[in-house]
């Protein structure tokens, strides 16, 4: 369990990185797959790290597009 929740944090402050230095812009649809393979974890770390950034409003999904920068 402990395992799961620091790669779900690993995530999470991956890609708030990548937003906070811009390299993710608003608009820009995330990737569960490329983040992951960039952090060298599986998909669903990262979609965990999504959801969680989406209930902070920094993500939105979607429909036929997926997560998207707010």
């Amino acid at each position: 369990m402990a395992a799961s929740s620091s790669l779900k944090l690993r995530a999470y402050h991956h890609i708030r990185g990548k937003l906070v230095s811009g390299e993710l812009r608003p608009g820009m649809a995330l990737s569960a797959g490329t983040l992951a393979r960039e952090i060298q974890i599986s998909t669903t770390p990262v979609r965990e790290a999504i959801s969680h950034l989406e209930s902070q409003g920094v993500v939105e999904t979607l429909p036929r597009l997926g997560p998207v920068v707010r």
